[in-house]
């Protein structure tokens, strides 16, 4: 009776490792290293899909040469590196501009050179790679079944179109975009999308909306021209006839973005789309290192203060230096990690470092708040922990993330020009600390958030599993504006309405009045 049994029972092993095998998959995923959160989120992605059984490569050409150190500790996870810039001019010019926006009073002006600039770095790099033949060839040899691919360019889109890449994700390390919901293939109409570069509630006001179609039009023609750039690219490096990159951005199989949808001001997606917002507290934790934990021990309450890895705060106006350095002296019970980068005298109360770990430094039981830039991880990572925060928005979309939690009520925000407001820094710093509703609000998110039906990880893997099978399309079907508007439509009412209600009478009347011509014509 044993001895049937235990065939039996080999063949069901056999069979599961065959399906599990079958379904593991090659996986490359392209990333544009700004900036270290942006590289963070990537190797969180890749050690889910590694954890699921999946072989992942990331594919990671070098802009910043400060986010190169930061790697995956897990061995199965490979990287292909290269450097398609000629030279670190482009980068270098590309945070002189940003650096005039981070610390002066930007408008939407602003960015327009910033976009200059950005535009030339990505193109300069998309040529690089697209010329590299030897590049080219050893993804192609790498035989990958799927690719991820960011938001920063469509040129890799390109790519993965050349390589043969049939099935392909674009992921959002941030809140979502109107034009990434676009390119994903979703309904996302100007009024229910936040501009990234402007601050406002749910309920966008008529001159809100106003703002944000000037902003988006505007958006939408460099758009253009960025494609038709990239469109010569390829067209006289790889085929004359090589499709736009118009068409090709909204054949991708998933989007991914780095935002809750519990969390996240309201907008309709499909299933096409997964939010993968608290990524960041489902990570094995680190240690904090020697000195860092003994300031940690010996203090009572701890407060983070950080503008994150982009910005650099040792940059900042001398003003700023002074007023929050005055924050500091103001409370001295308080003990203060502050992220800047160089030698600065401060108070005993304060640890200075050029890196901390953030989310474990936020996750901490004696941190009571977190003094923030607004940036997408720090949104996610102080949420995730339940601290509240207060926010200075330096840039981009900053503004739209502090302006969310300010809504949500876990955060106060402070416009950058303030900082220098004698004193207006510490009193907004023990408003939050004061008042009670701040911290439950926090704490409120953090438990919606750890509550939620599913976890993060396991939406990323079910989303996957269903585009290597091919299970069914999860995307919105495929209409013209005019068919989405159904103008068509519109258009046929009107023609019928004018025909009904002109034409139609106006024949009658000529018909009656011919009639009674000739009925008299014939008395």
């Amino acid at each position: 009776m044993h001895l049937l049994h235990v065939p039996l029972f080999s063949a069901l092993i056999l069979l599961g490792i065959s399906i599990h095998s079958s379904s593991s998959a090659k996986i490359g995923i392209f990333v544009a290293p700004v900036s270290n959160s942006i590289v963070l989120y990537v190797i969180r992605l890749a050690e889910i899909l590694t954890a699921d059984g999946h072989q992942v490569v990331i594919i990671r050409p070098t802009f910043n040469p400060n986010a190169t150190k930061l790697v995956s500790k897990n061995p199965k996870i490979r990287e292909i590196r290269l450097e398609p810039l000629e030279s670190h001019e482009y980068f270098e010019n590309f945070t002189a501009v940003e650096k005039t926006i981070i610390y002066g009073n930007d408008s939407f002006f602003d960015y327009i050179p910033f976009g200059t600039v950005f535009n030339k770095m990505k193109n300069a790099a998309c040529e690089g790679m697209v010329k590299n033949k030897e590049f080219l060839d050893g993804l192609r040899n790498e035989k990958f079944d799927m690719a991820f691919t960011h938001h920063m360019s469509t040129c890799e889109i390109g790519i993965i179109h050349h390589l043969g890449i049939s099935r392909w994700v674009r992921y959002m390390p941030g809140v979502p975009s109107k034009f990434f919901l676009d390119s994903c293939g979703e309904f996302a109409p100007s009024p229910l999308v936040h501009s990234f570069f402007h601050a406002s509630e749910p309920h966008k006001t008529f001159l809100q909306r106003l703002r944000d179609l000037l902003v988006n039009a505007f958006s939408l023609v460099g758009t253009v021209i960025d494609e038709r750039n990239l469109n010569a690219i390829f067209r006289q490096n790889i085929d004359p006839n090589f499709p736009s990159i118009d068409s090709l951005k909204y054949t991708s199989s998933l989007c991914l973005i780095n935002s809750n949808k519990y969390i996240d001001y309201p907008v309709g997606v499909s299933n096409k789309i997964i939010w993968t917002g608290g990524l960041e507290g489902e990570v094995e934790k680190r240690h904090l290192d020697q000195n860092l934990q003994e300031f940690v021990n010996n203090a009572q309450r701890l407060v983070f203060f950080s503008f994150g890895s982009v910005t650099i705060a040792s940059e900042m106006p001398q003003e700023w230096k002074e007023a929050i350095i005055e924050l500091f002296k103001s409370n001295p019970t308080i003990h203060f990690i502050w992220k800047f980068e160089e030698e600065i005298e401060i108070p005993l109360n304060v640890y200075r470092t050029k890196w901390a770990p953030q989310a474990e430094i936020l996750a901490h039981e004696k941190t009571v708040a977190f003094v923030t830039h607004g940036g997408y991880s720090s949104l996610m990572e102080t949420i995730s922990a339940g601290k509240p925060c207060l926010a200075v928005p330096l840039f981009a979309d900053q503004y739209r993330n502090a302006e969310l939690l300010q809504y949500r009520g876990l955060s106060i925000t402070i416009e950058k020009n303030q900082l220098t407001q004698h004193g207006f820094l510490n009193e907004q710093f023990q408003r939050l600390l004061k008042d009670e509703e701040y911290e439950k609000a926090a704490k409120r998110l953090r438990d919606l958030v750890k509550n939620q039906p599913n976890s993060i990880a396991k939406d990323i893997v079910f989303g996957v599993d269903l585009v290597l099978k091919g299970t069914v399309p999860l995307g919105l079907p495929p209409y013209s504006f005019i068919e989405l508007y159904s103008l068509d439509v519109v258009f046929l009412l009107v023609v019928t309405f004018f025909f009904l209600r002109i034409v139609l009478p106006c024949y009658h009347w000529s018909c009656c009045k011919m009639a009674f011509k000739e009925k008299v014509k014939f008395e």
